[in-house]
C-alpha cells in the first residue's frame, strides 16, 4: 500500500514538474516555434500531457496577428525555409504549411495554418515532439 502511494505521489510529482517546465519554458518555446511577431495568442496553450507516456510532446497555439496573409505566409516560409512545393492551399483561402526532422534522438514536427481572419491572419500552431526509443 505504501509503494503504491509513493509511485501515485511520484507519478503526480512528475506530470506537476512537467507542467511547470512547460509554462516556464514558453518564452523559448514561443521562439523555437516561431511565433509570428506581434501575433496576439487566441485563448490558452494546450499542451498534450498524456502523450508524455508514449514518448512524445504536443502542443498547438492559436494566435491572431493584423497583418495579410501572404505577409505572414512569407514570414512563416522564411522562417522554416520551405521549398514553395511545400505551401499548401486548401482551397478555402487557407495556406497549410509543415516541417519535420530528425534532431539527435526527436523527430521534431511542425505545422502552421494560416487563414484570412477579419482583422488579419489566424495562425495556428502544431508542434510535436517525439523520442525515438
Amino acid at each position: 500500500m505504501k509503494k503504491q502511494l509513493a509511485a501515485a505521489l511520484a507519478a503526480g510529482g512528475l506530470v506537476l514538474a512537467c507542467a511547470g517546465a512547460v509554462v516556464a519554458a514558453e518564452p523559448w518555446l514561443a521562439a523555437v516555434l516561431g511565433q509570428y511577431p506581434g501575433a496576439v495568442r487566441v485563448g490558452s496553450e494546450q499542451v498534450d500531457m498524456e502523450a508524455l507516456s508514449q514518448g512524445a510532446l504536443t502542443r498547438q497555439g492559436v494566435y491572431d496577428t493584423g497583418d495579410a496573409l501572404a505577409v505572414v505566409s512569407a514570414w512563416y516560409v522564411a522562417r522554416l525555409h520551405l521549398a514553395p512545393s511545400a505551401v499548401l492551399d486548401g482551397g478555402d483561402g487557407c495556406v497549410w504549411l509543415a516541417q519535420s526532422g530528425l534532431v539527435v534522438w526527436v523527430d521534431h514536427s511542425l505545422s502552421v495554418l494560416l487563414c484570412p481572419h477579419t482583422r488579419g491572419t489566424r495562425v495556428v500552431v502544431n508542434q510535436k515532439l517525439a523520442w525515438l526509443r
